[in-house]
């Protein structure tokens, strides 16, 4: 469906950016970024400094890290998503008034969409915000090569930025060792390094990190890494450093000149409920922001707690999450299973997403192999784990024929990470891989009004899903009425 575009006019209103930033990046993941992160983020508040986070890349986990530490949502910045105007737009609006922004990175810091080139990497991003980085680097193993992998990172493009490293899982005898040698073979600053605390460790599962409620004593843990910063960091040479980004320009004014031209008055009041809990948790704020400023009002719901959906509501939406790891509790709340079968298969409008796709299945198996009962509002449909990723990284789904709530005019952005797979024949839409257009297959399914699938969309990269959406919200609210 392509959107209706009213004839607004909106002038351009240039901002200048020039607070300090910094990104902490690495060689590969698993180098220890977010442990770094979260000692730094620690030991900064605990200087009194006003700070905010941001995390790079397709993240839901990290972002929950940074928002335990911080108190306040981490924004994501995703060059795949966002086009260098947004994302300048979204670091800037959201570190305004701070003293300094940190951005923590994902995968290698050169790692984009396809092995061919860096497009859409932590490096992009970087290099759109002007922002100095800091190379974390596992140093477990090596010796003398550490030079020469610092030296090619730092080289690999004349405009890395990278400006400054942090060694990993090291004795501090080892680092006053390899310290001097940085300092002459390189022109990056050691600033310090990070011994390996067993007791500290964040650990991971299948998908990722353990989310914050899963992480026993997870404030007494960073608070711990924060008190090793200090003792093991160079926190005033970072914050020198942060000092160093570039200044840039962006439009105060882009989101509103997304936003307004797609705004309808039948969205004004739309009542949304969201799943929200600890089985339903990949959520980006910035989803929950662009509903609001279409004029919607969101209702969180739990489907572990509650019994049933919220009162009066004209569209639900269920994120990603775990609800495998919270099947036995998902499975026991009959009422809440009921609530939602029937409220879909009476039309209610709704949005489903990887968790929230399984979540509408009859059964899910949970990764000790056992099966529970879930709502049943897709007839038949098992959810199955196996021991490999099914579908990861960036993709682009394409839509065919005059169905009003997927028809766009270009492909939708969206990205998969998944080890489960669906019973259902899932065929609504064709998937390809970005980076990769030789990869493709099938993949979404439409039942009522309910469009559910495993691919996470992020709205900032076309409006056209959530427009659409509101659309048939606003529609069967009208038809309720004149009944």
């Amino acid at each position: 469906m392509k959107l209706e575009h009213k004839r607004i006019i909106l002038n351009r209103k240039p901002m200048n950016f020039n607070s300090k930033r910094i990104m902490i990046s690495a060689v590969k993941s698993g180098s220890g970024k977010t442990t770094v992160t979260l000692a730094l983020l620690n030991a900064l508040k605990k200087r009194g400094l006003k700070l905010r986070s941001f995390k790079c890349g397709p993240d839901y986990i990290d972002p929950m890290l940074h928002e335990q530490v911080l108190g306040i949502p981490c924004g994501n910045l995703d060059p795949f998503f966002q086009d260098r105007e947004l994302l300048r737009c979204l670091f800037s609006e959201k570190s305004r008034d701070t003293d300094i922004s940190l951005i923590e990175g994902v995968m290698g810091y050169y790692d984009g969409i396809s092995f061919e080139s860096s497009e859409k990497s932590s490096y992009e991003c970087a290099l759109s915000l002007g922002c100095p980085v800091i190379l974390v680097i596992d140093g477990r193993g090596m010796s003398h090569s550490l030079i020469a992998l610092l030296k090619g990172m730092s080289s690999f493009k004349a405009d890395s930025g990278i400006r400054g490293v942090i060694i990993n899982n090291v004795p501090e005898g080892l680092y006053k060792r390899i310290k001097p040698v940085i300092e002459r073979e390189t022109d990056m600053i050691p600033l310090g390094f990070m011994p390996h605390i067993a007791d500290c460790e964040i650990g991971s599962r299948h998908l990722g990190l353990f989310t914050p409620a899963d992480i026993p004593e997870l404030e007494k843990k960073t608070a711990r890494l924060g008190l090793e910063a200090e003792r093991c960091l160079d926190i005033d040479a970072v914050l020198r450093l942060s000092s160093e980004g570039k200044s840039f320009e962006y439009d105060e004014d882009h989101i509103l000149r997304l936003i307004k031209p797609v705004k309808h008055e039948s969205f004004s009041g739309l009542r949304i409920a969201v799943a929200r809990d600890d089985a339903f948790s990949f959520i980006y704020e910035d989803n929950l922001k662009i509903m609001e400023m279409l004029g919607a009002r969101i209702l969180f719901f739990s489907p572990l707690r509650d019994r049933a959906l919220p009162d009066n509501i004209d569209g639900c939406i269920f994120y990603g999450g775990y609800p495998e790891l919270f099947a036995a509790g998902l499975s026991e709340n009959k009422e809440m299973l009921i609530s939602v079968r029937e409220a879909l298969s009476k039309g209610l409008p709704a949005l489903a997403e990887c968790g929230g796709f399984l979540y509408l299945h009859e059964f899910i198996e949970d990764p000790d192999g056992r099966e529970f009962k879930l709502t049943g509002f897709i007839k038949g449909a098992r959810a199955v784990k196996r021991d490999k990723l099914q579908h990861f990284g960036y993709v682009y789904l394409n839509t065919y024929g005059d169905d009003s709530l997927i028809k766009t005019d270009v492909p939708l952005k969206a990205h998969e990470f998944h080890y489960y797979e669906s019973s259902v024949n899932a065929e609504l839409m064709e998937i390809v891989k970005a980076g990769d257009r030789r990869r493709c297959y099938r993949g979404m399914l439409r039942v009522n009004n309910v469009l559910c699938g495993f691919p996470h969309f992020y709205y900032y990269a076309d409006l056209s899903l959530i427009v659409n959406f509101f659309k048939l919200c606003g529609k069967r609210r009208h038809d309720k009425r004149s009944l």
